[in-house]
């Protein structure tokens, strides 16, 4: 078994000895030199220690010993200040083992437990001697001990026990501090009872100290204790409503007996069998606030608790200034013979107040309801009660006001304002005011209004001051202006209000405004009120006018040349949506044996001449071919081009073309085809039939050389014919026979149809184009970021759409050349004639 098996066995039987023995063992381990000791009161068990470092590895008996004195060491106002004393022995086999045993000390306060007052005599003598015992729960004495009365506060009186000497408990360490008060009124001996199971002492009304864990009882100076049971009731007071600062008085009998305050508690005994009346006084007032006691008599006989209540009251009063109207309050009218009203009500409680009348009139002039004392505008009104306070119904004398507001004879409806009031009806409020005019007014029809010019007094500002102490009637004059509005999708000078028969002076600053590089808007005159393309002119406003600056949208088409060296670039401005014809050139010449082919318009039309409709900017390209001049000469036979049928012609760059020439003519001499040169007499070729890439313009010539073999034949012949003869003749025999000389014919490969080499060089040509397209799309990817999301879509899809077609017409023309004879390199897939052993591209030969 090894030593992990042994240790997890060792702690299940300790853990099982732990809870027979019941040991209450330490929460934290002592830690020592790397060893773990557990402390285990006074059980006696053995620990399996490993490697301790000054016993074997064997089992040892451990026991540890704690213990602690707690010592009163003085006593303060509000704690008790106690010294606490404690040791730890450890003993290993039953040897006192001193490094790991220790001792200390120390000392900390205890706060005065609840409920620990002493009552002593009223006035005791400097130095008299208190005998005093602490009991517990059960009744027990747990500790006692003698005080001395050392000194007499004016409210305290502090008792220390002789000399300061030390009172120790030992059982469950529980200490109560001394604070001896001097509130008891009689010098009667204490007495105790048990009251309710637990030790209650009492003088002769009242009790003394008593709590939930046990009792202090103090002794007289003759030590004198008497067990009695006096037979009582008790009745506790309780005030409740009064403020903290506010007390009431208490009578019992109808004879003051003290002051209380709301809150308190006061507790009398009277002997039972005895009947008594406790009153409380029924108002207390404190001018416009008091305190009302509804139930202020009790009468008591038993235990019981009387609790005097206070309701607060505040005194409201209501007026009206000047009093020329009656007052309602609660459905109730005061007139005004009967103002102010005073009333009295109780803390949340509401009132409902209104006016007899709201305006009264005498004459030419008026009296007018403006609001309560406190800002309420309302005539009617409900008051919610929570303090003192007064209400005052404020009436305002108004005189008759009129401003009249005119422009030239007209009427003019404007607002006037009276101290930042809109004016409603004919009065006004006596005294000064600011008086204020709408400064414009909108009138019929639209865009016509009237501006506030002066008052009828000079003054030309729209808000004037006056001082009404009598009717009054004052003038506003406005003037006429029209508006001018000049619609424009850009800013033109003009627009706005001006004075009826005035001048404007238009003006035009920019005829054409840039949006962009590629869009830009062009002025092409007005219209509305004022007709016309001039950039500056006047106008009388005697209406409103409407002047409207028209433009059009025009966007930048850039015609270009694909290759860009071929012509230099168009730019044209076109209006939006018109229709617009651009032309082409259809061959561009550069030199006598070069130029250019137009292709296409790229994207749109292999038409020379297109029509467009302009709907945004747009870049239109020209395509173009570059061609050479192909020119074929020969001092005997006929070279053509197959592809032209003709000796010369013009050949697209990189297209492929086949020349052939007769590979012999003439009888007897014949001239057999020797060779393509070109111009600087370099070899080409030694075929007489021969394709060839285009990629200059070339002067091809075919040379031939004398072939004298038929004209060898002939004259054998002859001879032969001639020795025949003369043999003939003479009858002699040969000795030989001479075989005749048979020509061995020349073998070449047929000539490829016509319509062969034309599908051949139709796939070329095409096979440019697909390249051609394929760069574009290479350069449209890489161009993807500067262009818009919808061009490079349209543009992808146009290049697509031209590939795929191109390549369904090549793989057509390839199986119908195949079909035909052709044969395609295995290498680089290019289709060749049959009688080229050679893929004309990548040089790769056909076994």
């Amino acid at each position: 078994m090894n030593r992990a098996a042994l240790l997890f066995i060792f702690l299940i039987v300790f853990y099982v000895l732990i809870q027979v023995v019941n040991v209450n063992a330490i929460p934290e381990a002592i830690k020592y030199k790397g060893t773990r000791w557990k402390y285990v009161g006074r059980a006696e068990i053995n620990i399996s220690i490993e490697k301790p470092p000054q016993y074997s590895t064997q089992d040892h008996r451990v026991i540890c010993i704690r213990s602690a004195t707690y010592t009163v060491t003085n006593v303060y106002s509000d704690s008790i200040e106690v010294r606490r004393s404690y040791c730890e022995e450890w003993y290993v086999d039953g040897i006192y083992d001193g490094s790991l045993s220790r001792c200390d000390e120390e000392t900390f306060r205890i706060p005065l437990m609840e409920y620990t007052n002493f009552w002593v005599p009223v006035n005791p003598p400097i130095g008299a001697i208190f005998s005093v015992r602490a009991f517990g729960v059960d009744g027990d004495v747990f500790w006692s001990g003698t005080f001395r009365i050392e000194s007499i506060g004016s409210d305290v009186i502090i008792a220390k026990n002789e000399g300061n000497t030390r009172a120790e408990s030992y059982w469950a360490w529980r200490l109560y501090g001394l604070h001896i008060y001097v509130d008891i009124e009689y010098r009667q001996v204490l007495r105790f009872r048990r009251d309710d199971g637990l030790r209650i002492a009492y003088s002769d009304h009242h009790r003394a100290v008593n709590n939930d864990y046990g009792y202090c009882l103090i002794y007289d100076y003759n030590e004198k204790l008497e067990y009695i049971h006096v037979p009582y009731y008790r009745v506790d007071i309780v005030i409740n409503g009064l403020p903290s600062d506010l007390s009431t008085d208490i009578y019992i009998d109808g004879v003051h007996h003290s002051k209380m305050r709301s809150g308190e508690t006061k507790c009398l005994y009277f002997p039972i069998g005895s009947s008594h009346e406790i009153a409380v006084r029924e108002l207390i007032d404190l001018g416009s606030t008091r305190y009302v006691c509804r139930n202020n008599r009790f009468r008591v006989s038993t235990d019981t608790t009387v609790t005097f209540t206070y309701n607060v009251e505040y005194k409201v009063v209501v007026d009206v200034n000047p009093r020329i109207t009656l007052v309602i309050i609660d459905g109730v009218s005061y007139t005004t013979n009967n103002l102010p009203v005073e009333l009295w009500r109780s803390k949340d409680s509401t009132i409902k107040i209104s006016l007899g009348n709201v305006e009264i009139s005498y004459g030419n002039y008026k009296y007018v309801f403006s609001s309560w004392s406190d800002g309420v505008k309302t005539v009617e009104r409900t008051i919610i009660v929570n303090n003192p306070a007064t209400y005052i119904a404020k009436y305002v004398l108004y005189y008759p006001f009129n401003v009249e507001l005119v422009a030239k004879g007209e009427y003019v409806r404007a607002n006037v304002y009276v101290d930042g009031v809109k004016l409603i009806g004919n009065f006004i409020p006596e005294g000064r005011h600011i008086v204020m005019v709408d400064k414009v007014v909108e009138a019929e029809p639209s865009w016509k209004r009237y501006v506030f010019a002066k008052w009828s007094t000079g003054e030309t500002s729209n808000i004037i001051e006056i001082n009404v102490s009598s009717p009054l009637t004052i003038k506003a004059i406005y003037k006429t202006q029209y508006y001018l509005r000049i619609d424009s999708k850009f800013e033109v000078g003009g627009s706005g209000w001006y004075d009826e028969d005035s001048t404007v002076d238009i003006s035009l600053e920019k005829s054409i405004v840039d949006i962009d590089e590629d869009t830009r808007y062009s002025f092409i005159g007005w219209s509305g009120d004022h007709v016309g393309s001039e950039a500056r002119f006047s106008i009388t406003m005697n209406k409103p006018k409407v002047i409207t600056a028209n433009w059009i949208k025009q966007y930048r088409v850039i015609v270009t040349y694909n290759p860009g060296y071929v012509g230099d670039d168009e730019i044209r401005w076109c209006n939006e949506n018109s229709r617009e014809l651009f032309r082409a050139d259809e061959i561009i010449a550069v030199s006598s044996d070069v130029r250019y082919r137009f292709l296409n318009w790229e994207g749109i039309s292999r038409d020379l001449n297109i029509e467009v409709t302009i709907t945004n900017p747009l870049k239109l390209i020209k395509n173009y071919k570059r061609q050479y001049l192909v020119t074929l000469t020969s001092s005997y036979g006929n070279p053509v081009i197959r592809e032209l049928g003709s000796i010369s012609g013009w050949i697209d760059y990189g297209e492929y073309i086949t020349v052939s020439v007769e590979k012999a003519v003439g009888f007897p001499i014949r001239k057999v085809f020797n060779g393509w040169y070109d111009e600087q007499d370099n070899l080409i070729s030694k075929d007489s039939e021969y394709m060839l890439r285009v990629d200059k313009p070339l002067k091809l010539n075919a040379k031939h050389t004398n072939d004298y073999t038929p004209l060898l034949v002939i004259v054998g012949s002859i001879a032969v014919a001639c020795v025949s003869l003369f043999l003939y003749k003479r009858r002699v025999k040969p000795r030989f026979e001479a075989k005749p000389i048979v020509e061995k014919p020349l073998v070449k490969p047929p000539p490829p149809p016509p319509e062969l080499t034309s599908i051949i060089s139709e796939i070329n040509k095409i096979t440019s184009e697909v390249e051609r397209y394929e760069n574009y799309m290479n350069e449209l990817e890489r161009k993807r970021g500067e262009l818009s999301g919808n061009v490079y879509v349209r543009l992808k899809s146009i290049y697509e759409s031209e590939i795929n077609q191109r390549k369904s017409r090549i793989e057509e023309l390839t199986n119908e050349a195949i079909r035909m004879g052709a044969w395609r390199c295995v290498k680089c897939g290019i289709v060749n004639l049959p009688n080229i052993n050679t893929c004309q591209k990548c040089g790769w030969r056909q076994q």
